[in-house]
């Protein structure tokens, strides 16, 4: 897999990502709004495609899946489209909507929202690392090369006194 194709994967999941997060946000204040009424897949789904994002094709194809009542098929093709964790987990969590409690939504939502923000935040301290590393290896490079060249024009003092001597 070519470079370029591996980054242009990488940003698309990062996308997927942060647009999941956004869902969490939403289906949070759709619970607030809507005071623990019984809220369907369904409607979760049209409510989510209605927001305008990246995975707004991926929450119509799930819907449609649903709707034929072919779920375990819905959450193959979300998971593969998704190709995260993150969204095989969600994905997963849209299609037992109807089977939690209207009081579990919060705490769940809550706590798929506290494990997506840190796996962004070590996903970010790995990127502050390496850029770090990579400032870092300009510096050290330097100090090696200043260290060798005092040690060569020692050695080659040294080796000048002693050829002075012999010729003399």
């Amino acid at each position: 897999m070519s470079t370029f194709t591996r980054l242009r994967k990488e940003a698309k999941k990062e996308k997927y990502e942060s647009e999941i997060y956004e869902g969490i946000s939403y289906l949070r204040n759709l619970i607030v709004i809507e005071r623990g009424k019984k809220m369907s897949t369904p409607w979760i789904l049209e409510e989510l495609a209605d927001l305008q994002g990246a995975m707004q094709s991926h929450y119509l194809k799930l819907l449609h899946y649903v709707r034929i009542n072919d779920k375990e098929e819905g959450m193959r093709i979300f998971s593969e489209s998704m190709d995260t964790t993150i969204g095989a987990d969600y994905g997963r969590l849209l299609l037992q909507w109807e089977e939690m409690e209207p009081h579990h939504w919060w705490e769940t939502l809550k706590s798929y929202q506290t494990s997506i923000k840190e796996i962004k935040r070590t996903k970010q301290r790995k990127k502050d690392e390496l850029l770090s590393d990579l400032i870092y290896l300009p510096v050290v490079i330097n100090v090696m090369l200043v260290l060798i060249n005092f040690i060569y024009v020692a050695y080659f003092i040294e080796q000048q006194k002693l050829l002075l001597w012999v010729f003399q």
